[in-house]
């Protein structure tokens, strides 16, 4: 019997990376774990959008705003996100303050996109501003803030979104959550201090988890066996890797895949 012509033969390298890519398209089921995205010493990372001064003093980030200036100002993540999870801890001096997600620079208020509340009279709500829809998403009622809120203290937030759901907590209490699809699917962050009001408002310990394919999980045995494998990967680099903000990358096979937590732009 004639055997049937094969017109490419597959090599080894192509088998391999065959197996990462097919890989990469498994559903994500593992995440970064929290990550530090505010280093406690200096903003980098984040810029200021609009009229304010934002410091790092002691671990903690420390926003303030006149009451004459008319211009809301915001501290913005230089890096834009899709699905994640935002844990920080805030304390409102004074004034009136919010944190955007999935958000963008521009608008009457600075910035278009939802906002979690960080105020004292309706904490851990959402309001998205320059937006279809533009007001109150999730208004708690006065009687529920005084469960989870507590005034000129430190206030644990966190903040899961995915897809259009978002969910938002208060010292471990629910407090807010929509699933209103009009809303903006990917954008940056953004600390507030609200126009025409005195304000000062302390974060700290603002950190970051993102969803991970499991294929290259650090879990994955098959991921891990192929980035060890010498003939396949000289240097023993996976060329495939993720950054914070759940990009594939890829690297030259020689090269050396950056850390998890490194961030590029």
């Amino acid at each position: 019997m004639k055997s049937a012509k094969n017109p490419k033969s597959v090599t080894p390298v192509g088998l391999a990376l065959g197996a990462l890519l097919s890989l990469a398209l498994a559903p994500c089921a593992q995440t970064t774990g929290f990550v530090k995205i505010f280093d406690g010493k200096t903003t980098k990372g984040w810029h200021i959008q609009g009229h304010a001064a934002w410091r790092a003093e002691n671990g903690v980030l420390i926003g303030t705003h006149a009451a004459a200036d008319s211009v809301f100002g915001h501290l913005v993540s230089d890096s834009a996100y899709g699905d994640f999870a935002l844990r920080y801890q805030w304390k409102l001096v004074k004034g009136n303050s919010g944190l955007y997600y999935h958000s963008a620079e521009g608008g009457a208020a600075g910035m278009i996109g939802p906002q979690v509340e960080m105020d004292d009279n309706f904490p851990g709500g959402i309001y998205t501003t320059n937006t279809n829809p533009w007001g109150w998403v999730a208004q708690p009622t006065s009687e529920a803030v005084k469960t989870w809120y507590k005034p000129n203290d430190w206030n644990l937030v966190t903040v899961t979104v995915k897809g259009p759901h978002a969910a938002i907590t208060y010292n471990g209490l629910p407090t807010a959550e929509t699933s209103d699809a009009r809303l903006p699917l990917r954008g940056h962050f953004g600390f507030q201090v609200h126009a025409l009001l005195d304000c000062e408002i302390w974060v700290k310990e603002v950190e970051l988890s993102l969803p991970v394919p499991t294929a290259l999980g650090p879990g994955n045995a098959l991921a891990r066996k192929l980035g060890k494998r010498p003939d396949l990967f000289p240097g023993g680099a996976n060329p495939f890797w993720i950054d914070l903000e759940g990009r594939y990358r890829t690297n030259r096979i020689s090269g050396n895949a950056p850390p998890l937590a490194g961030r590029s732009r």
